[in-house]
Parts: C-alpha cells; structure tokens; sequence
C-alpha cells in the first residue's frame, strides 16, 4: 500500500477527498526506480474536469506503454486544499506514486483555453518549480506545454522550457527518446533544449527573440542562432570568384563540400565552353543591367555580371564605373550610353 502525501486529518478536512487519492480502476502502477523516464501529465484544473479529457488518457496510455517511461497524472487542488498545502509546506503531488512533482524528469501541462493561465502558475508554485524557465536548474523538471493554445504560446512563454505544438501522438517517443539519450550521456538541461528545438513540433522560446508591435501583435520571431547551434554564414557576393568561393564555403558548412566543388568545376566548364563558342565574335553587342530597385542603378566592372556579360560576346556600357559595385547613373548618361 503506497503512502499518501496527504494525512488523514487533511483528507477529513477538504471536499471530496477522493480526488487526491487515485487507485481508480485502469490507473497504471510502476516502480518509478526502474523507468529512466518520469513524466508528470497535469491537466491545470480540478480533477473532475481533467480526468474526462480524452486527450490526457490518450497520451497517458501512449507514454505508459513505454517500459522505460512512467506517466502519472496531476491537476489543480481545489482552494481547501491549495491553501492548507501552502500552510504545511506540502509540495504537489502525483496521484498515482504520491511523489513531488519536483522529482520528475517532465512536467507536460495541457493548454485547453485561457482562462486555466493563472492555474499553471498555481501548479508551478505548490511544485516548488521556478515560474520564469530561465532560472530553472539541472534538477528542476521540464516544463512542456501543449495543446490549443500552445498554438499561440507568446502570452505565457516565459513560464515554459518549451512548447509542443501539434498532436502529441506523432513526436513525443522521438522527443522521450532524445531526452533519455541525453541523460544518458550526461548532458545537460540546455543541450537538451538544443537537441529537443530541431524537431518540427517543438518550440523553446528562450531560443528566440520575440517583437511587438505597438498595439501588442507579433512583429517577428528572430531564432538565437547561436543557441541553436545552427552554423551562420554572412555573405555577400558579388564577383565571379566570390560566388564560386561561397559554394565551396556552404558546402563545407553542411557537408557536401565533394557536390560543392562538382558545381564549381561545371561553372568553370561551362564558361570556358562558351568562351570557345564567341571565341571569333567581331562585333560585340552593347548591354546594360538595370538594378531591381531602379532603372537607374547599375553594376560596375567589379560586378560578376559585368564578366559574364564578356564571356557572352557582349559590352557592359558602364564598365568603366569604378564606385563600387553597384552604382547610379544619370539619365543624360544613360541616353547617352544607348546613342
């Protein structure tokens, strides 16, 4: 017979007791010492609510039918009992081992509608678990939303390590197996996050800087590429050999430096081939490139274009403009360019 977190004399003293108990008909029994993975399931509201949530039992099942995974339920103690854990110091805790949730390895709480916010932070607080993610250590839980209003997480993103948005079914056992792996190796609550934000279903906001707008909507979301570990290019190319240096460069970044260099070489053929085709040309033919943003904007001899347009048997009429790469002529000159 496991122990109660709760007396006997606090039991007496708070409506329907039963909902703090558990041993209900289906509830799933392990020994927490023989899983890797501990995962608390809190539907942010009073049980009777929770418990019929078919999404929970869903997920419940899924997670308890890994033997390395034990998935026990929590929800939101009514205010009898909220208050007198306050005055006791009694931590929250699961309902089926009893324990604190602060032991856990996961603290997945559902997001079904708005008004159950303040309950998350009454969850996080009766757990002993730091509200802001960001001042959460190595031995505090993971804390993961999901579910409807994980699809617009900004409002409560600060007290979130991460958001899983989609349905749980399709993600969660590689999301659970990268987190054992981690453990495993030792590694720690940050690079787990790392490893966690590169599947598709998953959100880390202290990954990314978030803007408003003055009335308070999303401007843009700014991924901290440096804490995602994503190599970051700055590239600027605008000669020939500038091109041809930043594939080699992108390939080496992501591992295809033999395909980098394959393209590389079939530029070089390809221009030497057209070379020997205009090789005999006589009379070159007048060009001008106008900018994408002005007719009257240009590039110089500088620019790779300015070559390519050589290597084709023509004549860049502003060739001799030497400020930069791209420049602006006046209309009188370019009239007088095309006479």
């Amino acid at each position: 017979m496991k122990k109660l977190a709760l007396s006997d004399e606090i039991l007496l003293q708070v409506d329907k007791p039963a909902r703090y108990i558990g041993n209900e008909v289906n509830m799933i029994v392990k020994d927490p010492k023989k899983v890797d993975i501990r995962f608390a399931m809190c539907f942010p509201d009073v049980y009777e609510i929770g418990m019929s949530h078919l999404g929970i039992q869903i997920l419940y099942d899924m997670f308890n039918r890994r033997e390395d995974t034990y998935c026990e339920r929590v929800y939101s103690p009514w205010l009898d009992l909220d208050k007198i854990m306050r005055e006791k110091d009694i931590p929250l805790f699961a309902i089926e081992s009893q324990e604190p949730i602060k032991n856990f390895d996961f603290l997945g709480i559902t997001l079904q509608y708005e008004m159950c916010y303040t309950n998350i932070l009454q969850i996080l607080d009766l757990s002993k678990i730091p509200l802001i993610a960001t001042e959460r250590g190595e031995d505090d839980p993971i804390v993961i939303g999901g579910g409807p209003c994980s699809y617009n997480p900004e409002p409560i993103a600060n007290f979130f390590d991460m958001f899983y948005i989609g349905e749980g079914e399709t993600q969660y056992d590689e999301l659970l197996d990268i987190y054992k792996e981690n453990k495993k190796n030792g590694g720690s609550r940050k690079e787990f996050l790392e490893k966690a934000a590169h599947l598709s279903c998953i959100y880390v906001p202290q990954f990314y800087d978030v803007t408003y707008n003055e009335d308070g909507t999303i401007k843009e979301f700014i991924p901290k590429f440096e804490e995602l570990k994503i190599p970051v290019i700055a590239i600027e190319p605008e000669t020939l050999d500038q091109f041809k240096e930043t594939v080699k460069l992108i390939g080496k970044a992501v591992g295809k430096e033999e395909k980098a260099n394959k393209l590389v070489n079939y530029y070089d053929d390809t221009i030497s081939k057209v070379k020997e085709l205009n090789k005999n040309l006589t009379e070159k033919q007048n060009v001008y490139l106008a900018g994408s943003d002005s007719v009257l904007k240009t590039c110089t001899s500088k620019m790779y274009q300015n070559y390519m347009f050589e290597v084709c048997g023509g004549e860049n009429v502003t060739k001799e403009l030497t400020d930069g790469y791209w420049t602006t002529i006046s209309v009188e000159e370019l009239v007088k360019k095309n006479s």
